[in-house]
């Protein structure tokens, strides 16, 4: 699909969607329950709510082909001054969607579609890229169906078509995580308790990157090293999650630790049929550990988070050198940071100067990332005080292997993003991205490439 073609798709679907009278750029509605890890709400929020109120971290997209952020997702029946729209009638499926949530099954839908051009330098100059991902997400709380308190079912099912990119300009880290292989698929089957105030356990096919490594801050921005350092070798997360059981302690509102053991630590392609190989050979595992501390400063309303985790995957990896070697390990570290309140009057309100930093390091014999860095920052609703648009700058470099056999030819890539969501309606997000890749792939051959994205998301 050519870039004319889709925007004259938005052009429509806006005209169809947005009812007269209708402001663009007006505030976007808030999801009721934990999203996907491709259809997440965007939150700002920094600072988790306790276990008992539900998930410490909200499911939001990965990176190694990561899945998209989303807008928030619409709620049509909690704006009484609405409730005539006929097309918010659509979206509660008048009413029968807010009648289920009441009694516990709660659903997020998602449809993100991109369209990207290469315009100069990488690989490829002459062709544009289309691809999507459609998300649907059921959420089933236990407490509102049978009475059974802090309990959560919640399956995931994505389908996810179109050319990859980064195969075709030339990228190392991945401009844009919806890129994948084409799937459609379970991406998610898990249940979760939480008992208490401190503790809560996940078990089933999770997406790592919703629990672990993640940073809020950077979550609008698309390329994949955002989402998560790539130094960490073999996390299943989109669009391979993988059967696992996750632990999360919170002995204190301020300070974390969880750990999570996933099947597949050979960077095996196990989420197409996760569980089978967890009881039987192949029998290698991912393993996972982060500690984490919150606080906020000023009057409460600057949030701040930092953390930092090691992984290890156990099974046998291929040398640059030759031969190979029984497992691999990575660190990382982040932090994230709410600079600026702009709504002094609301102490909660997203509004924002929001700033962010991340490391990585990893074993270069196997590992084709020894280093990352990578920082920004993000504006959330920056002209106006009922408004959730964003605009962010950011840049991530990964240093190259210099082990011996390592087939670069540059020591280092460096992509530098900015985008503008603008948030269109409670359910339609439209997101012009622009991405200057320095050496990309690492190859002396190929030169900077400045890559163009246009990402349309329907929050459903």
């Amino acid at each position: 699909m050519s870039p004319v073609k889709l925007i004259a798709a938005i052009a429509s679907v806006t005209a169809v969607l947005t009812p007269a009278g209708a402001v663009l750029g007006q505030s976007a509605g808030q999801s009721a329950a934990p999203g996907s890890s491709a259809a997440a709400p965007v939150t700002w929020a920094l600072v988790p709510p306790p276990p008992a109120a539900g998930p410490a971290t909200p499911d939001r997209p990965p990176t190694d082909t990561p899945g998209p952020d989303s807008a928030p997702t619409a709620n049509p029946t909690t704006a009484p001054a609405d409730e005539d729209r006929l097309d918010l009638k659509l979206l509660g499926w008048f009413g029968a969607r807010s009648y289920l949530a009441d009694r516990g099954l709660v659903f997020d839908i998602s449809l993100t579609a991109d369209e990207s051009k290469n315009l100069r330098g990488g690989a490829d100059t002459n062709h544009d890229v289309f691809r999507h991902l459609f998300d649907f997400r059921a959420t089933l709380d236990t407490k509102k169906v049978g009475g059974w308190d802090g309990g959560t079912f919640s399956v995931d099912f994505q389908n996810q078509s179109g050319r990859n990119g980064t195969d075709l300009y030339g990228d190392a880290q991945g401009f844009d995580n919806a890129d994948a292989d084409g799937r459609t698929q379970i991406s998610e089957l898990w249940y979760e308790q939480i008992f208490g105030d401190t503790l809560r356990l996940k078990v089933g096919k999770v997406d790592a990157n919703t629990e672990f490594a993640a940073v809020a801050a950077a979550s609008e921005f698309i390329n994949s090293s955002f989402g998560y350092s790539p130094t960490i070798t073999g996390l299943p997360t989109y669009p391979d999650p993988a059967a696992s059981f996750n632990i999360f302690y919170t002995p204190v509102p301020w300070f974390y630790v969880q750990y999570g053991v996933y099947d597949g630590g050979d960077g095996e392609t196990t989420g197409n049929h996760s569980p089978r190989t967890l009881w039987r050979q192949p029998a290698d595992f991912f393993h996972i550990a982060e500690a984490g501390f919150h606080w906020t400063c000023g009057d409460g309303t600057l949030p701040g988070h930092a953390a930092v985790g090691v992984s290890y995957a156990n099974g046998r990896f291929e040398r640059f050198r030759g031969g190979q070697q029984n497992g691999t390990q990575s660190i990382y570290a982040l932090v994230e940071q709410k600079l600026i309140h702009t709504v002094p009057s609301e102490k909660d309100n997203e509004r924002g100067l929001y700033a962010f930093a991340q490391f990585g390091s990893a074993d270069e014999e196997v590992n084709d990332f020894r280093q990352h860095i990578g920082a920004g920052v993000t504006w959330v609703g920056p002209y106006a005080a009922d408004n959730l648009d964003a605009v962010g700058l950011a840049f991530s470099t990964v240093f190259f292997s210099d082990a011996t056999g390592s087939p670069y030819t540059q020591d280092s890539e460096t992509s530098i993003e900015a985008f503008y969501n603008f948030q269109a309606t409670n359910y339609l997000s439209i997101k012009p991205d622009l991405q200057y890749v320095i050496h990309p792939g690492g190859d002396a051959e190929l030169k900077d490439a400045l890559i163009a994205t246009l990402r349309v998301t329907l929050a459903l």
